[in-house]
């Protein structure tokens, strides 16, 4: 017999926006990128640009969407094109969330118009400071509209099927590839700049190549930023400050904490003790 009592589940529930924007990038724009316990949707509205996603590289073009999960680290920039782009970062609840940050997403122009309008609607009720997004004086009914169209925009996404984009083959994406898969497997070790170019199979002077390439900073910097990003992963389930510190191989918890604190600007306590976002 069924139970009538039973709470329907929820695949995706939307419950904070924290920014949105719409903005021109020219031929050249380079992003250093960051990492944020936030979820970020970047669509291209028009012309091209490559994306970093952890250990992978994507070329996106006008139509492409992705996504980044909470403490990805990411980067955009653009060679040779101008381009648009438009991003939503927001908090939301749901396993099925995890299968749109797989790969890179197609939309039809039916698609493209939802989530423009939904910008836009974002701005008209919205007070926005600079990107932030401030819904205080917003009216609930509105606020609740646009959640629930950017709810019923990830659902139609998932039922899509998967992504059809695969990340860049290139040799050079490659390498970066190995580099990060290295640095993820000794994340617990203090590696050298010399260490990781030896375990990538490569010089030195490649390494910082190809990391300056992708992520915009040097190999030391990037792999700091990989820590950092596992630390605040093992802090929101529960592990201590000393734990984290000694489990990636920091001389103290006194300097652990220092460096988290200045590569996020929150001590390592606020992780297990807000929800706010963080920024790298």
């Amino acid at each position: 017999m069924r139970n009538f009592n039973e709470k329907i589940p929820r695949a995706i529930c939307v419950n904070t926006l924290f920014t949105a924007f719409h903005l021109y990038y020219e031929k050249g724009y380079s992003f250093s990128g960051e990492m944020h316990n936030s979820w970020e949707l970047v669509f291209i509205s028009d012309g091209k640009a490559s994306i970093a996603k952890d250990n992978r590289i994507f070329n996106l073009t006008k139509g492409n969407v992705a996504f980044h999960p909470p403490m990805e680290f990411h980067r955009i920039w653009s060679e040779d094109s101008d381009f648009r782009l438009l991003v939503i970062s927001f908090s939301a609840e749901g396993e099925a969330l995890q299968q749109l940050s797989n790969g890179i997403y197609s939309l039809d122009i039916k698609g493209q118009n939802i989530l423009t309008e939904i910008v836009e609607e974002i701005y008209q009720v919205c007070d926005m400071n600079r990107i932030s997004i401030s819904v205080s004086d917003a009216p609930p009914l509105s606020i609740q509209q646009i959640i629930t169209k950017l709810e019923l925009f990830l659902l139609d996404l998932l039922q899509a099927g998967t992504s059809d984009k695969k990340s860049d083959k290139a040799h050079s994406a490659q390498q970066f590839s190995k580099i990060a898969e290295v640095m993820n497997q000794h994340i617990c070790e203090n590696l050298s700049i010399e260490d990781i170019a030896r375990l990538s199979n490569m010089s030195a002077s490649n390494l910082k190549k190809i990391c300056r390439k992708y992520v915009g900073i040097g190999p030391a910097k990037h792999f700091l930023r990989l820590k950092i990003m596992h630390a605040t992963k093992m802090l929101e389930d529960g592990h201590t400050v000393t734990e984290v510190s000694q489990h990636l191989g920091f001389s103290s918890q006194s300097y652990f904490s220092t460096v988290f604190t200045r590569e996020t600007g929150y001590p390592p306590s606020h992780i297990r003790t807000s929800n706010n976002l963080i920024k790298i």
